[in-house]
This record gives C-alpha cells, sequence and structure tokens, in this order.
C-alpha cells in the first residue's frame, strides 16, 4: 500500500506534490467555557484513507463536524477544492463532496430499508422525494448494488428499518455514499457498534472509495482497524493536532503515547483466573430461544466468556433468554446452582443476571432523562417509598 505523505500541517512535514481534496486551515472551534478545536491545520488527498485518532474529548468528532458543516468554526477555513463558497452549513458540504456518516446512524425507522438508503437526498422544499427522482426497476437495482457493498444485498428493501439491528442499521447508512455524488467520505466512529463481521463490510467500502479516487476521513479508537484502513494517521490531543504520521512507519503504541501524552507499554493478555477448583457461577443447559438452540455452556467466578457468531446466528436470543427479555422455550439456567427462570429483566436483576443491550441507544437508556436518573433506573426500589423517588438520596 502506497503512503500519501505527511500532512499539510505545522507538525507533519511537506505535503505531497498534489492537489488537496480538502484543507482545514488553522481552524478552531470554541464553544462557551471549552476550546473544542485550535488551530489545526490539515489536508486529505485523492484515494486516501487519512484517520483521525484521539482520546475522549480530544476533538475528533468536531473536527469532522467542522469539515461537514454541521458546525461553523470560530476561527480559520474549511477549504475543498473546487468549490467556492464557505463550509458552514451541511448543505454547503453537500454541495462540495462532502458527505458525513455519523456514529449513531440517521435511519427512519418507518421508512423503508429502500427509502433510507436514498435519504440524504430529501429535502423539505422539494416536492418529491429522493427516491421517486428514480425509476422503478433502476432504482431497485441500484439500491441493491449499494446495499451490496456493504455485505445488505439479500435485505428486504420494503421492510421497516426500525426492525433491523444496530449493525445493519449503520450499514444501511454508509450504503448512502453509493447513491450520493462525494470527493470526501467521512466516517465518524461508524465502526462503534458494528461487529468484526460487518467491519469487514466497511473495509470493502473504503477499499471502493479508495479506489474511486475519493478521501476517506475515518476516526476510530479501534487501533486494528485504523492499521487497517488508513494510510496515514493524524493525532489529536485536547483540541490540538500533535502529529500526523504514515502508518507504515508507526506502531499502535506510539499512537497511544501521542494520545495520551505518555508512553504507554504493550498490553499483555491476562492470566487465567478460573481453575477447576473455582466454583461454577452460571450454567446453562440445552436452552433454545429464537435463533439459538439447544445451546450449552459454564461459566467459572472471575471468567469472562465471549460468545460469537454472525448476524441471526442467536448469540442475542441466547443472552436475551437468560436475562428475562425473551421467552425460553427449552432448556435450564443455573445461577451458583439455584435454577432461575426469570420472566422479566426485573425478575432476572433479582436473581443476580444483568443485561445490556447491544443497541444501548434505543434500549439502554431514557434519552429524555438526565445521567443521574438513567443510571439509577435498575435500582429504583433503593431511592424510592411507595412511588415517590428521593432524588436527593438518588443523586447522593
Amino acid at each position: 500500500m502506497s503512503k500519501m505523505g505527511a500532512a499539510a500541517s505545522s507538525v507533519s512535514g511537506s505535503p505531497p506534490p498534489r492537489t488537496a481534496t480538502f484543507t482545514l486551515d488553522g481552524v478552531g472551534k470554541v464553544y462557551p467555557g471549552v476550546v473544542a478545536v485550535s488551530d489545526v491545520t490539515l489536508s486529505g488527498y485523492p484515494g486516501e484513507v487519512l484517520a483521525i485518532c484521539g482520546a475522549n474529548g480530544a476533538g475528533k468528532s468536531t473536527l469532522t463536524k467542522l469539515l461537514a458543516g454541521q458546525e461553523r468554526p470560530t476561527s480559520g477555513r474549511v477549504i475543498v477544492a473546487g468549490y467556492d463558497g464557505e463550509i458552514t452549513t451541511p448543505s454547503a458540504a453537500l454541495d462540495a463532496g462532502v458527505l458525513l456518516m455519523h456514529q449513531e446512524p440517521v435511519i427512519v425507522d418507518t421508512f423503508s430499508v429502500q427509502e433510507n438508503v436514498w435519504l440524504t437526498g430529501l429535502s423539505a422544499a422539494g416536492r418529491r422525494r429522493p427516491w421517486q427522482l428514480v425509476g422503478g426497476r433502476d432504482r431497485a437495482d441500484r439500491t441493491r448494488a449499494a446495499l451490496g457493498v456493504v455485505g445488505m444485498r439479500e435485505v428486504d428493501l420494503g421492510m421497516p428499518a426500525g426492525r433491523l439491528g444496530p449493525g445493519p442499521r449503520q450499514m444501511v447508512a454508509l450504503s448512502r455514499s453509493q447513491v450520493n455524488e462525494h470527493r470526501v467520505l467521512l466516517l465518524d466512529e461508524t465502526t462503534a457498534s458494528t461487529t468484526e463481521e460487518h467491519f469487514k463490510d466497511v473495509e470493502a467500502l473504503v477499499r471502493k472509495e479508495r479506489e474511486a479516487g475519493a478521501t476517506v476521513v475515518f476516526v476510530s479508537h479501534r487501533m486494528p482497524e485504523v492499521f487497517a484502513l488508513a494510510d496515514r494517521i493524524a493525532v489529536m490531543r485536547n483540541g490540538s493536532l500533535v502529529d500526523v504520521v504514515d502508518t507504515a512507519d508507526t506502531t499502535p503504541e506510539e499512537i497511544m503515547t501521542l494520545m495520551i501524552g505518555e508512553a504507554v507499554m504493550a498490553l499483555e493478555p491476562p492470566e487465567p483466573v478460573a481453575g477447576a477448583d473455582v466454583p461454577t457461577l452460571l450454567e446453562v443447559r440445552d436452552v433454545s430461544s429464537g435463533s439459538a438452540s439447544g445451546i450449552s455452556f459454564s461459566v467459572r467466578e472471575g471468567e469472562i466468556v465471549g460468545v460469537y457468531g454472525l448476524v441471526g446466528s442467536g448469540r442475542s436470543s441466547l443472552a436475551r433468554s437468560i436475562s428475562g427479555h425473551q421467552r425460553r422455550d427449552t432448556g435450564t439456567v443455573r445461577v451458583r446452582g439455584h435454577e432461575v427462570n426469570p420472566h422479566s429483566p426485573r425478575a432476572a436483576l433479582r436473581q443476580g443476571i444483568a443485561y445490556l443491550s447491544e443497541d444501548r441507544r434505543r434500549e439502554g437508556f431514557v434519552k429524555d432523562f438526565d445521567n443521574a436518573t438513567n443510571l439509577t433506573l435498575s435500582t429504583l426500589g433503593a431511592f424510592s417509598t411507595g412511588g415517590v423517588m428521593h432524588t436527593r438520596r438518588e443523586r447522593r
């Protein structure tokens, strides 16, 4: 894989001898009391994958929002080659050929899968929906071809998108890149809710974008993914760009050191702690529920057991049936030797079983509640009497 050289940045040396697709020229973004991005100069080039890494709060997402016109810079300029206007609105960014894919996919649950693929072109001022601008068979063919790039060719185009799981929802959102003209594709933590299986589809999409000459900006905290995809890595820390390096010339440990500002030792796998003399904590025997069939395993105290499988293989059905979210058809579950059969998540909690949903945005919290209330949702009984909440006790 050929490297594209260093970025046009005060910390990165001379740029490659080609025209940049975009340039962030000394951009900064200040919110009340917070400097989110400070004097960042960075360029991306045709046919390049540029990763942006940094710890939480480093300014990665703010930087992509500035490039996508979703935030207006406090200082500096966002320049896209061939576009004369300012990139200060999402519509201006789209006109300039900049397409942003969010960590949380923008999906309208009541729209069909096909309608969601064409969603980016939807305008309140337009009389026709974007999916109505392409004829029937051609529209279906183009939609299926777009979905095929991200491994979703066999999905039912007419199915409401709300029935999709987190990974497939993200893949539908990513497929929009295939029906919208663009020169810059921004992937802002788009693999955060996907599995390794879906990452292979993202990898295929990025490869196709690179071959087409687009610039891909890949924001991620997963080092294996960054090193699998990126030609260069830009590292952010505390709102500033600290370095831009060729992927071939660095290591994950060096990138982590740049991210946090101090040396990071290579992580060693933990020593096994569960031996034959350690008591069994959870025992599952011949459990069938949904797409899970005849599953048996046991987990000892202090042990971590991974459950892996493709979409639809039964991994989620298994977890939901153990934790009272889904009816169990057959089989038994024992906790510390005692058989449990929770008929609800609340009953499962009382029996020592907690569950964290794979779709945390839709099932893991109540968006209208504050952090304190969300944290105590599963233990309301400890903070209430006769249905009356003791908010002081809850916050303490």
